[in-house]
């Protein structure tokens, strides 16, 4: 365990901090046990009425929250998803603390808490939340979110450069760095109306991620040459490749929505073919694809992980510019995930589930929670397939959406599946989703990626949202 921090200012600097995270009381907060984060008592913002100067210049995208006559005309398909995307939302904001992080997750099994804390598995459990309080207008989920927001921006330092940069502070992030800046910033605008100076510190965030790409289109995923050991023994982290690129281009053109910029588009523009062939080589390891493009060790020949987000980052791209290029990297990969999908009967269990590989599933491999990052590809490559007036490809990637998310609920804890518990203890539970079909560990992440699924399915395919 750490020692406490004598000095503060050792940490974040009064003068390195903007107006919004202006201090009141500190706090102290152990992280993974290798820091202890030192963060503010920050001003109640959230629960203010907004006024004019706290109303941001939208582009027109901000879409209507779900109602009970959306949830009545919902198909009983969608009406189960939806009241189970609900169950797992009360489930995540249960687990917020008073400051505004969330705890790890649980082994209910044993009730014992998981001590595996991570800054970037914070920022996963507020981009979902963020998202259902946007979703469903639901005003307690948003102002949890933006509590957590603000938590999560005390985590965070400014580059001093003109126009300034924010990213996480290390070692709360370290090969993790881009990825956590760019789910941040989409989390900030996933946000229900979020506050002005919440948006310009986005901006920060996007100004980072644009600092760095590099001259061939790719974007440094970090420092490999780092000594010591890394804050957590998470995929983030060991597979910087895999996990960053794409979750910082998908915050940067999800960031159009609310702060639309020439310049994002353009990262995302050179970006695309770098990448698009990267994942069309056969890759080794200590063999590069560009000469800036250094990987880390345990290199894997191939990237579904990186595939998946860089999908979304071209769908949402596609969203704001119209542009062909970003649909056929969408449907490229779209269509090479659907023969990774359950649909047979020799193996009921497994149905809609889909696995890593083609491997996996002549080995008859069991699916898991990953489904969920499947299920919120095919989700939004119906919807760039229907943008572009697609008939056939919409509907087959919105049945396989929809088997994903009929396997995800199998893994949700509910009525039916807690009865071996003792009643007292069932609804610390209920909502959360299993790790896979034979751990019952609730996890953030788990959580994160399944109700992004569920919520990004029920606005984009049940109302039709994003035309």
């Amino acid at each position: 365990m750490c020692k406490p921090l004598k000095d503060v200012s050792t940490i974040w600097p009064r003068s390195a901090h903007p107006p919004l995270l202006q201090t009141q009381a500190w706090l102290r907060i152990p992280i993974n046990g290798l820091v202890t984060l030192t963060i503010v008592t920050l001003s109640t913002w959230w629960l203010v009425p907004t006024g004019a100067e706290q109303t941001p210049k939208t582009n027109g995208t901000e879409a209507k929250p779900i109602t009970q006559a959306d949830i009545d005309r919902f198909s009983a398909l969608h009406r189960a998803l939806y009241y189970s995307a609900v169950r797992g939302t009360e489930w995540l904001a249960r687990q917020q603390r008073t400051d505004g992080s969330f705890a790890a997750g649980l082994i209910p099994c044993l009730n014992l808490l998981l001590d595996a804390d991570h800054y970037i598995r914070q920022v996963q459990a507020t981009l979902a939340l963020a998202q259902a309080g946007r979703v469903t207008g639901n005003e307690k989920w948003s102002a949890q979110a933006k509590q957590a927001v603000l938590w999560l921006l005390a985590g965070t330092v400014v580059d001093g450069q003109d126009p300034p940069g924010r990213a996480p502070r290390p070692p709360l992030a370290l090969l993790s760095r881009l990825g956590a800046t760019g789910l941040l910033l989409a989390t900030i605008h996933e946000l229900h109306q979020p506050a002005a100076d919440v948006l310009d510190a986005a901006e920060e965030l996007a100004r980072w991620i644009q600092r760095q790409q590099q001259s061939d289109g790719t974007l440094r995923i970090g420092e490999l040459g780092v000594a010591g050991t890394l804050p957590g023994d998470i995929p983030e982290e060991l597979d910087p490749l895999s996990y960053g690129p794409g979750p910082a281009l998908w915050g940067l053109a999800r960031s159009q929505r609310l702060r639309p910029q020439a310049w994002k588009l353009e990262v995302l523009r050179r970006a695309r073919p770098a990448y698009n062939r990267l994942l069309r080589e056969t890759l080794r390891p200590n063999e590069a694809s560009s000469p800036t493009l250094t990987k880390p060790a345990g290199f894997a020949g191939t990237r579904p992980i990186l595939a998946l987000w860089l999908l979304a980052a071209w769908s949402e791209a596609y969203a704001h510019t119209r542009e062909r290029a970003f649909a056929e990297y969408v449907f490229e990969q779209a269509d090479a995930m659907l023969p990774l999908q359950y649909t047979e009967g020799s193996q009921p269990l497994y149905l809609g589930g889909f696995v890593m590989s083609l491997a996996d599933k002549t080995k008859h491999q069991a699916p898991d929670w990953q489904t969920a990052r499947f299920a919120w590809a095919l989700t939004l490559a119906a919807r760039t397939a229907r943008q572009v007036g697609e008939t056939n490809r919409y509907n087959r990637y919105v049945l396989a959406a929809e088997g994903a998310l009929q396997f995800l609920s199998t893994l949700q804890y509910t009525a039916l599946n807690t009865t071996h518990f003792a009643e007292h203890y069932q609804p610390k539970i209920m909502g959360g989703f299993r790790t896979n079909l034979r751990d019952g560990t609730l996890r953030l992440e788990v959580q994160q990626a399944a109700l992004t699924a569920l919520w990004t399915f029920l606005e984009t395919i049940s109302l039709g949202e994003g035309q």
